[in-house]
This record gives C-alpha cells, structure tokens and sequence, in this order.
C-alpha cells in the first residue's frame, strides 16, 4: 500500500486538533501540527501580525506542549521554504499515513510553496459558533487586540478551495463540517478515509488525550 499524504486546512476554532487527535490513533501515522502557522506568526518569514508581548506569552504557553511532541522544530529557522523541504516532503519510511493540519491562513500568501504529493480537505464550522469560541479562548490569553484573519480564515479557506481545483492540485476538495462531526464521528471518519485513501478503523472514534496522543506529533517548538 502506498503512503497517503493528506493536509487538513482549518478555519479557527473547528475542532481540527481533535480531529487530529483521531488521526493520532491510525498505526503508523505521522501527525505534522501547524507547520505554516509557525512560519507566519514566529518563524523569518513572519508578517509580525501579533504584538511582542503576545510572543511572549506564546513562548510561555506552548513550550512546555512542545516537549510532549516526538519531535519539534526551532522557530528561528521555519520559514516556508525550510517547512516543505525538511518537514513536509521529507521522508516518513514505515509511515502509512502523514497528516498535516493547519490553518488556511497561514499558507494563502504563499500558494507557491503548497507541498508537492498531497491530497487536501478543508474543515469548516458555523461562523456563530467559531466567533463563540474564539471569544472565550482569546480573552483568557489577552490576545482580543491583535486581530484575525480576514473573515476568521473563512475567505482564505475560499481562495484556498478554488486554488486548489483551478490548478489541477485537487479536482474535488473533501470538506467537512465540524458540527457534523461531533454529531456523527464514525460517518464523517469514514467519508475522510475514502476520500484520502486511508484505512477507516473503529481506533478513530477512540479519544486519547493528554500528554502521550502528541508523541506521534511533529510540531513547532512554540506553536501547538
């Protein structure tokens, strides 16, 4: 069987780390989380979007997660270029499966550097409910006043969608709805595994948090 390459893009707030969390439990899986986002917000090609202090407190928050990942990388050194040529069209022998999950954000200024030997999908979720959530996260961390992408990634998750058909890159996006996968995981699991290629397994439905699920993670060493 040949090794499936699949990156899940995200708008903010749509369960997408649970839904790698799920892809965490597949035998021989290789999870890549976030590697744009790293290289948008901290890495040498940052657009400096976020204030220092905010840096700080993500340097704060996140590097105690990194060290439950298998492996991370130095954000001094992400810039796109170094992400596709060291991470994600790097080498995965004895991988079946290597799942990225970002934001579409992160990646829409940069359509060039799009990984080559992906199949990709898109995870969405009702804009209310997106709003509801990034308002309760971001005020406990302070971060109100440094802004968002535009439309919340949903317009970038657009101009990413037709991108991807009008180059050829993916002739049928699979998109999925969040909602309708809290509301019927199994479903929603097998349409994804059709879809990429991957073998559906019950484990999928499984959910293992905490500190082990991310030790078949590869990630920034501040972004998580």
């Amino acid at each position: 069987m040949s090794q499936v390459r699949i990156c899940l893009w995200a708008v903010l707030r749509s369960v997408s780390t649970t839904f790698a969390v799920s892809m965490s439990n597949l035998e021989d899986v290789q999870i890549i989380n976030q590697p744009y986002i790293s290289a948008l917000l901290v890495g040498p090609d940052n657009e400096r979007t976020i204030t220092s202090r905010v840096q700080r407190n993500l340097k704060e928050t996140t590097s105690a997660l990194a060290t439950y990942c298998e492996e991370t990388w130095d954000s001094e050194v992400c810039c796109y270029q170094y992400i596709n040529e060291n991470i994600l069209e790097a080498e995965y022998p004895g991988k079946k499966v290597v799942f990225v999950k970002d934001m579409s954000h992160a990646i829409i200024k940069q359509l060039d550097m799009l990984p080559k030997g992906y199949r990709h999908a898109f995870i969405i979720r009702r804009p209310e409910r997106v709003f509801s959530s990034i308002k309760d996260a971001h005020l406990k961390m302070n971060r109100l006043e440094d802004g968002f992408p535009n439309l919340y990634a949903f317009r970038e998750s657009l101009l990413l969608y037709d991108h991807l058909i009008k180059t050829g890159i993916e002739a049928k996006p699979f998109i999925m709805d969040a909602d309708d996968l809290l509301e019927n995981p199994e479903c929603i699991l097998r349409q994804f595994c059709q879809f990429s290629g991957i073998s559906y397994t019950d484990q999928l439905l499984e959910w293992k948090g905490g500190k082990q699920v991310r030790k078949c993670w590869k990630s920034s060493e501040e972004i998580i």
